[in-house]
C-alpha cells in the first residue's frame, strides 16, 4: 500500500468507522476494525485499477466488491443495518474520489454468506462491471426503498444556451478534458464538483475547488439537488431540471391521480 495516499486513506478509516460501531460491533464486537476492513477495501480498489493505455484519463477504479462473512455473521449485519451495501458503496464512491479514481458508475457492493469462514474473517474481491456478473441477487436481497427510482430525464442547463443530459451515476464537472462535463471556462477548477446518483437523486459534491460551488447563491459542500436549482461555479451558470415523477417523458402524458 506504499503507493495510497495516507489523507484519503484515513480520511476512508474515519467514515467507516460510525459503520463499524454502530453495525459491526453489534455483531461482531472488536473482532472488525474499521482500519482492517478500510485497508482491505482500498486494497482491492487500488489492485483493481484499468489504466488508459494513452494516460489520456485517471485510473479507472472497479465498481463490483464482493464481501464474503460467516453466513450468520452477514445475515445479522443485513437484520442490523438493511442498507449496509448502499453505505459502503457511498464511501467507495467517497475513497475514490479522494485518490483521483475514476468511476464509471456508483459500485455495488454485494455481502455474501460462506460456511467456511470463521466470525472475524472477512475476505472481499473486486471486479468491473463490464466482466461478466450475476448482479440481479445482489439488487433482490437489498430492501431498496421507493427513492432509489431515477429522476426523470435529468440534464444541466448551462449558460441558458445547451443542455447536457445527466445519464451516469457519477458525473465530474470541470475544466479538465477526462471529465464528463467540461467547462470552458478559466476560472472553473480543472475538478471542480462531482453528481453522485444515490438514493434516486443527485447529490453534488465540490472537489475541493479553488472557487468553490454555490447552489441558488449558497456555498456549499455537498447539496442534494432539486428541480431548478441553480449552480454557479466561476462564471459559469447551470441550471439543473428533470422532468416531475410520473410524467412518461416520450409523450408528455401524466396519468391521473386516485
Amino acid at each position: 500500500m506504499a503507493s495510497m495516499n495516507e489523507h484519503p486513506l484515513a480520511r476512508f478509516e474515519s467514515r467507516l468507522e460510525s459503520l463499524v460501531e454502530y453495525a459491526f460491533s453489534r455483531v461482531l464486537g472488536n473482532r472488525i476494525h474499521a482500519h482492517d476492513l478500510a485497508i482491505k477495501l482500498a486494497r482491492v480498489m487500488e489492485d483493481h485499477l484499468i489504466h488508459d493505455a494513452q494516460q489520456q484519463e485517471r485510473p479507472t477504479a472497479p465498481d463490483f466488491y464482493q464481501i464474503v462473512m460467516k453466513r450468520t455473521v452477514c445475515s445479522r449485519l443485513l437484520e442490523s443495518q438493511p442498507h449496509l451495501p448502499e453505505l459502503l458503496s457511498q464511501h467507495l464512491v467517497e475513497l475514490a474520489t479522494d485518490l483521483d479514481f475514476r468511476l464509471v458508475r456508483t459500485p455495488v457492493v454485494d455481502l455474501q454468506p460462506s460456511d467456511q469462514l470463521e466470525a472475524s474473517e472477512i475476505t472481499i474481491s473486486a471486479r468491473h462491471q463490464g466482466q461478466k456478473r450475476n448482479t440481479t441477487t445482489v439488487m433482490q436481497r437489498v430492501d431498496v426503498p421507493a427513492l432509489m427510482d431515477a429522476p426523470g430525464n435529468p440534464h444541466l442547463l448551462v449558460n441558458g444556451s445547451h443542455s447536457i443530459p445527466l445519464k451516469e451515476d457519477v458525473v465530474n464537472v470541470g475544466r479538465a478534458r477526462e471529465n464528463q462535463i467540461v467547462v470552458d471556462d478559466p476560472s472553473v477548477s480543472r475538478h471542480h464538483l462531482q453528481l453522485r446518483l444515490h438514493y434516486g437523486r443527485y447529490i453534488l459534491f465540490d472537489a475541493q475547488s479553488q472557487g468553490g460551488t454555490r447552489v441558488n447563491n449558497t456555498l456549499v459542500y455537498e447539496h442534494r439537488l432539486q428541480a431548478g436549482d441553480v449552480i454557479q461555479i466561476g462564471n459559469t451558470r447551470m441550471v439543473y431540471i428533470e422532468d416531475p415523477r410520473g410524467i412518461d417523458t416520450e409523450t408528455g402524458y401524466m396519468p391521473p391521480v386516485g
